[in-house]
């Protein structure tokens, strides 16, 4: 009997170690992820978007830039789809408010298109076509901005300050990589 009982408190000995040799991923990827968005001007959006993505653990810091181009093309493409169903909103049904949403959604899938390439760029390193791809889609989505004026639906104004911001952070992130001894 104390040979049984010996061996369960060996074998939940090993366990909880394995437990704990399993959590040290998470644990160091939040750690590298609070210092990597420290960095940023939106500390609070990048840790949120980054934590959303189980890639993000354990990633080194050009995957944690990975990361969050991804993030930023999701959010262009699902902002492209919101943008389609505001066409049926009979409250922007004016003709100058159609047209410029059909130039926004031209603008968002650019700008999706942009960051698709960024991811390309990232994994070839060529940081310089990520920085100017990723500048460029920030520059669609201003446009689509102001093209909208005074008639822009508010829920698009905040979707397209977060857009900005998601691709700000995601070239901060580039930007640390790029340093990153490879």
């Amino acid at each position: 009997m104390k040979f049984i009982s010996a061996i369960v408190v060996i074998l939940c000995l090993c366990m909880a170690t394995k437990r704990h040799d399993a959590t040290r991923p998470v644990e160091e990827g939040m750690t590298l992820i609070e210092e990597m968005c420290s960095q940023t001007k939106h500390k609070e959006l990048c840790v949120d978007s980054l934590t959303s993505d189980p890639n993000s653990y354990p990633a080194d810091k050009t995957g944690l830039a990975l990361v969050a181009l991804r993030f930023a093309s999701s959010n262009a493409s699902d902002i492209s789809e919101s943008i389609k169903v505001m066409f049926n909103d009979s409250t922007l049904s004016k003709p100058m408010v159609q047209e410029a949403l059909l130039d926004c959604l031209d603008e968002y899938l650019d700008a999706s298109q942009q960051l698709d390439d960024s991811i390309a760029a990232l994994t070839v390193k060529a940081y310089g076509d990520l920085e100017k791809w990723v500048n460029i889609a920030m520059t669609d989505v201003r446009t689509c901005g102001t093209e909208l004026g005074s008639e822009r639906p508010p829920l698009l104004t905040e979707r397209n300050d977060v857009f900005i911001k998601l691709c700000e952070i995601a070239l901060t992130i580039s930007k640390i990589a790029q340093g990153e001894k490879n």
